[in-house]
């Protein structure tokens, strides 16, 4: 018996979950209203929480570095606004003869708030899906052809295995007495002993992939068996409407009550 997933986001199909938040994502893209992009962040992050099985210290640490890209996306945006397109708002700061006026931290604040609720809504799909179901989810239902999926998943693969493969090298040169050194000279140095046998390392991995595939003659045949399907389900269905339900009902109320904006890539300070 196969056992429950924990959370009813890792349930759905992948491409439900990409459909269902694709409104919110085009929307959060156009809107210019504060209010509106920090609410979807919020609601992506709870919905993460509350039916994502993450457990509560990753969801945590997602809130907290949403937090600190808006933070700093807000900062660094800001100081880098004409001045003479600002030079009408209010003035928050002066040191000296520099100004830090209301417009540059609006204008900030717009674009780190809409970046970081766009990467909240790809969060709710990306951290609820396996690389695997997103292969599975498009041969399947989309008909893409297996031989780009799997071989898109098998390059995917190579970096946590590069990673691991680094670490392994990383201790070998801890064994055998490498100098370890301190500042940049030291890095380079270090990074110099890695770069060699990482990357024969990646050639022996390309090399033996390369030869599981033929052996298995992979392409060969215009189609081929799956060990494991990915469904969809009526549930999916079902889970699309209402997240586009409620995704229309918010942005129309948010449009009734004044919030939402005018729709663009850009928002003139007031």
């Amino acid at each position: 018996m196969t056992p429950r997933v924990r959370g009813m986001l890792r349930r759905r199909n992948p491409l439900a979950k990409m459909l269902a938040t694709l409104p919110a994502f085009v929307l959060v893209v156009l809107t210019s209203s504060i209010p509106v992009t920090t609410a979807v962040l919020v609601i992506a992050v709870a919905a993460l929480a509350l039916w994502g099985g993450l457990g509560a210290r990753r969801i945590v640490g997602v809130s907290a570095l949403l937090v600190a890209a808006t933070a700093v996306m807000t900062l660094s945006l800001s100081l880098i606004v004409r001045p003479d397109l600002v030079a009408e708002t209010p003035v928050l700061l002066r040191i000296g003869g520099w100004e830090y006026r209301t417009g540059p931290l609006e204008i900030g604040l717009t674009a780190g708030s809409r970046v970081s609720a766009m990467i909240a809504v790809m969060l709710v799909s990306g951290l609820t899906t396996s690389g695997q179901d997103v292969v599975l989810a498009c041969v399947q239902q989309l008909r893409l052809p297996y031989q780009v999926g799997y071989v898109a998943l098998a390059a995917a693969e190579f970096i946590p295995r590069l990673r691991r493969e680094l670490d392994v090298i990383r201790a070998a040169h801890t064994v055998r007495g490498a100098p370890a050194g301190h500042g940049l000279v030291a890095a380079l140095r270090r990074t110099a002993g890695y770069a060699v046998p990482l990357l024969a390392s990646s050639v022996r991995h390309a090399e033996r992939v390369s030869m599981s595939m033929d052996a298995r003659g992979f392409g060969s045949a215009q189609h081929r068996t799956e060990r494991r399907t990915v469904s969809w389900h009526r549930t999916d269905r079902l889970f699309v409407l209402a997240c586009w339900v409620v995704t229309g009902l918010g942005y129309g109320t948010a449009a009734v009550l004044g919030m939402l904006g005018p729709l663009g890539f850009w928002v003139a300070p007031g």
